[in-house]
C-alpha cells in the first residue's frame, strides 16, 4: 500500500473508530500513584493526564514498568503483588503475590526484577523471568534492610536505594552480594533511583528535596537540582532527550503533585503537569521509542495522535 493511501484509510479510521483509550505514544508518561490508587498517563507535551487503570486489585501501586509486550507491570506492597495491566483496557492480572513489592525493574532478558521489603522474609530481591508466574530469589544479604528501589546497569549490576544508613547498594546478580557504594549525608531517604547513559546513578531524594548524581566508582553523591526546585521528589527517569522526569509533591504534606522536567546539567525545573488525578505521583517511567523506525511505524504512530486529538476534541465539545 502507498504511502498516501495508507494515511488517507488512517485519517478514514480516526474519525469513524469508536471512542476507547488512547494508545502509547512514545514520550508518554506512566506515573504510579498509591493515594490515588492509580495508574496514571501523562502527556509531556501538554501536560493532559488519563487514568490507565484506577482501584480494582490495586492498593498502593508505588511503582511500575513498561514491558516489551506493551502492558504495565505493577508493584503494590499493600497488596503484596506484582500485577500485569493492559493499558488499554486497564484490566489486572496477578503475576506473583505474597511479597512486600516497592521496586521494579526490566533486565535485558525482559525478566522482572523487584524488591522486597518484607521483614518476616529475608530475600530482599527477587526475578520473575520473562513471561513467567514464579519468582526465584536473588539476594538476601542481610545488609540490606529497608530496601525501596532497584535500577540494572547494562552490565547486569543492580543498584538498590535503601532508607537505612541511608544506602546506595550494588547487588551481583549472580551471588546476591551487596555492596555498599555510598551511604549518609547528603542522603537523607534515597527513594527512586535510574542510571543514564554514562553508568552513573541518578538519585531522587524526597526528604532531601534533591535529585543526586552518583559516579558508582566513588559513591559521591552530587546534587544537580536547584535549592528551590523540589519539593518532594519520589520518582525519576530519564526521557529520550536526556532530560529528567520526576514525580514531585505529596497533596497529603501540603506539596503540589506535579510532574516536572529537570536539564540534569543545569538543574532548571520544568513544571509538565501538576494536580488533576495526581495525589502523590511515585514511580515514574518514560514510554521509549520503538528499537526501529519503519513506514509502518511512522504510521501507527501518526494513527495513535489523530486518535487521540479526536478523543480530547470530543471529550472537550461534551
Amino acid at each position: 500500500m502507498k504511502l498516501a493511501s495508507c494515511l488517507a484509510l488512517c485519517a478514514i479510521l480516526s474519525l469513524t473508530a469508536p471512542a476507547r483509550p488512547a494508545e502509547l505514544v512514545p514520550g508518554d508518561l506512566l506515573i504510579a500513584d498509591p493515594d490515588a490508587v492509580a495508574i496514571v498517563r501523562v502527556d509531556p507535551t501538554d501536560g493532559v493526564q488519563e487514568i490507565i487503570a484506577f482501584e480494582g486489585e490495586l492498593m498502593f501501586p508505588v511503582d511500575l514498568v513498561l514491558e516489551p509486550s506493551g502492558s504495565i507491570a505493577v508493584a503494590d506492597p499493600d497488596a503484596g503483588t506484582i500485577f500485569r495491566i493492559d493499558p488499554d483496557n486497564g484490566a489486572q492480572t496477578v503475576v506473583v503475590t505474597g511479597f512486600a513489592p516497592w521496586g521494579i525493574a526490566l533486565d535485558a532478558d525482559s525478566g522482572l526484577v523487584f524488591v522486597n521489603n518484607d521483614h518476616e522474609d529475608s530475600t530482599v530481591l527477587y526475578r520473575i523471568a520473562a513471561g513467567g508466574t514464579t519468582a526465584d530469589p536473588v539476594s538476601d544479604d542481610p545488609a540490606i534492610v529497608f530496601p525501596l528501589r532497584v535500577a540494572i546497569a547494562d552490565d547486569g549490576t543492580l543498584y538498590v536505594t535503601d532508607l537505612e544508613g541511608p544506602t546506595i547498594f550494588a547487588v551481583d546478580p549472580s551471588t546476591g552480594a551487596a555492596n555498599a557504594i555510598s551511604t549518609g549525608l547528603p542522603l537523607v531517604s534515597p527513594t527512586a533511583i535510574t542510571i543514564d547513559s554514562d553508568g552513573n546513578l541518578l538519585v531522587a531524594d524526597s526528604l532531601a528535596g534533591a535529585i543526586f548524581r552518583i559516579d558508582p566508582d566513588d559513591g559521591v553523591p552530587l546534587e544537580i537540582s536547584n535549592e528551590d526546585g523540589l519539593g518532594f521528589p519520589t520518582g525519576v527517569a530519564l526521557n529520550a532527550r536526556g532530560d529528567l522526569v520526576v514525580s514531585d509533591g505529596d497533596s497529603s504534606l501540603g506539596a503540589t503533585p506535579r510532574i516536572v522536567a529537570l536539564d540534569p546539567a543545569g538543574g532548571a525545573v520544568d513544571e509538565l503537569s501538576s494536580g488533576g488525578e495526581l495525589v502523590f505521583p511515585n514511580g515514574i517511567r518514560v514510554v521509549p521509542e520503538p528499537g526501529a523506525t519503519t513506514m509502518a511505524t511512522a504510521v501507527l504512530a501518526t494513527l495513535a495522535v489523530l486518535a487521540r486529538n479526536r478523543q480530547r476534541r470530543m471529550g472537550a465539545a461534551n
